[in-house]
């Protein structure tokens, strides 16, 4: 592995202190009368972008190889960072979703500009379809603000210095100057563009993941080291300054706050096969893995695809940097993951391109509106065991865990119900809608569904809790009897006053879900998959409905 340099490390290590999420600025961004009177939306939401993109601080650091930063405090907690007249922030924003980037780093913005042409000239459009066509066209304009914005402040920087200094900033402008407008010529260009339509739609309150890093950015690596534009040493301290962007917000508050703490939803994917279904492992893979291993930056977490055709070397090098510890790095199963959404209805070339959310779930990036709702088992299982009221009484464990699955299936008929109208009514977001396959083609929203997929997943919350609880009540009180249902549950409500001597030995009398004993995680595999007959619906209302297990938001958190 290359080293990288001290002034990378610095940068770094600046902003995993927390230096720039102390210093983010609070908006004093606002709509104007005008603006907030708008009844469409999506120009509404086109008004805020405009505000941003020509209004919020930009910020260009003397050593840095590649410029955009999301300066908005208010971007952090998930909101479009502008006011309304009544002082209240113009929406939420979206998150848990993996856009398109990598269409819009082959087109740039110009090829969006003619995507919006083509839909404008179907003259079947109603009002509000062109009203979403014009809202994109001025975001866009917002988007070469921005931009030009970028370049005046490079400029001037440039033309106030000499020798070295001079000659980087005339490098960052060359590299930045005609992207995201046009397709990157070179590794540089390439990696600037994505930080950029990244940055920015961080600045608008977006956390979106990235997705598959290596595909995107390796052919232009591969040209530029075959014609010896580039060493990969160069490129990896490229790469090494976008990843510290990904953490600018750490520090930023209490809440999702960076550098372990939910990330902003931005994960990236590594390796895995790509549409055709050639295996993907170029320079980008091992340069990627190179600068988490040195910065220990986990702000863009990283899932590798593997499968049975990935080279045992970067195996071992996955290995090498997870051993480091911090999550930084997991893999998923490639060749699993691909046959259950071809199974789903998923066309395999669409399934092979698979990507994580920015959270974990697995989505088709740029193509897919996702959410997911929890259930909370171990919440079921108190009501059918009646505790904090009339407690039930249960002749067999059997019947006892048939009362469980219809506590889950109340809670699963409620959720296929809201989850009939996933997609349609939501936040109007032009950014997101943009770099969304088919929303500018059926001149819909993301959330309108203009998007290919629709996604709305039920969760198991509190698997292993629920498992080992149902796991103590069968063993404890319906084949050793160490004491009665009824006594259980009263010990329980109790907080097991007066009977520890009880609770100890039922804790340390069995063997625990997840510590490879068969009997217990063969009970847990049952657990779930009755969870998972109880909530499978496939797809009805035009959304999908996977099903999911999932701990993230269940967790005890610490009191302040």
């Amino acid at each position: 592995m290359g080293k990288l340099g001290k002034v990378t490390e610095d940068l770094a290590a600046a902003a995993l202190s927390g230096k720039w999420g102390r210093e983010l600025v609070r908006s004093e961004l606002v709509l104007s009368a005008e603006e907030d009177a708008q009844p469409d939306p999506y120009l509404r939401y086109a008004y805020a972008v405009r505000h941003i993109a020509c209004e919020a601080p930009i910020r260009i650091l003397p050593d840095e190889l590649v410029v955009g930063a999301a300066t908005l405090r208010e971007s952090a907690f998930h909101s479009v960072p502008v006011y309304k007249r009544d002082g209240e922030l113009l929406s939420s924003s979206i998150s848990h979703v993996t856009l398109g980037f990598s269409k819009m780093l082959e087109t740039g913005y110009e090829g969006l500009r003619e995507r919006i042409a083509v839909s404008r000239a179907n003259k079947e459009l109603s009002e509000s379809q062109r009203n979403f066509l014009d809202a994109c066209d001025l975001t866009l304009d917002a988007m070469q603000i921005w931009h030009g914005r970028y370049i005046k402040q490079l400029e001037a920087l440039a033309s106030g210095s000499s020798g070295e200094r001079r000659a980087h900033y005339l490098q960052i402008i060359d590299n930045l100057k005609d992207v995201p407008l046009k397709r990157p010529e070179n590794f540089k260009q390439a990696v600037q563009s994505l930080c950029f339509m990244f940055v920015f739609q961080r600045q608008c309150g977006n956390w979106p993941g990235i997705g598959r890093i290596d595909l995107m950015l390796g052919r232009y690596l591969e040209a530029d080291l075959a014609r010896g534009a580039i060493t990969l040493d160069e490129a990896r301290e490229y790469l090494a300054h976008f990843w510290i962007k990904g953490c600018e917000w750490a520090g930023c508050s209490d809440v999702f706050c960076g550098s372990g703490d939910g990330q902003h939803y931005q994960n990236i994917i590594l390796s895995g096969v790509d549409e055709t279904g050639r295996v993907v492992v170029n320079d980008v893979t091992y340069l990627v893995l190179d600068v988490v291993e040195q910065l220990r930056i986990s702000d863009f977490p990283i899932a590798v695809r593997i499968s049975r055709r990935t080279p045992e070397k970067l195996l071992r090098r996955i290995a090498e940097v997870q051993r480091l510890g911090g999550g930084i790095v997991a893999v998923y199963n490639e060749e699993f993951i691909i046959r259950q959404l071809t199974d789903f209805g998923y066309p395999l070339e669409e399934a092979r391109n698979f990507a994580n959310d920015g959270c974990w779930e697995i989505q088709i990036p740029g193509k897919t509106c996702f959410a997911y709702s929890p259930v909370d088992t171990l919440d079921a299982l108190q009501r059918a065991l009646g505790l904090g009221g009339a407690h039930e009484s249960f002749a067999s464990f059997e019947e006892l865990y048939e009362a469980y699955m219809r506590q889950i299936r109340h809670d699963v008929d409620i959720l296929l119900l809201n989850g009939d109208g996933w997609g349609k009514n939501g936040s109007a977001n032009t950014l997101v809608s943009m770099f969304t396959d088919s929303c500018i083609e059926n001149a819909k929203g993301y959330y309108d569904r203009g998007a290919d997929y629709y996604v709305f997943s039920i969760h198991a919350r509190g698997l292993p809790d629920v498992i080992n609880s149902l796991f103590a009540i069968k063993k404890a009180v319906y084949e050793d009897k160490r004491l009665t249902l009824e006594q259980l549950l009263t010990y329980m409500e109790n907080d097991w006053n007066g009977a520890e001597t009880v609770r100890l030995a039922i804790r340390n009398g069995y063997v625990w879900y997840g510590n490879s004993n068969e009997e217990v995680d063969s009970f847990g595999k049952k657990v779930l998959h009755d969870f998972a007959e109880a909530a499978n619906s496939k797809e009805r209302k035009g959304v999908k409905r996977p099903v999911g297990a999932s701990t993230f938001g269940s967790e005890v958190q610490a009191s302040h």
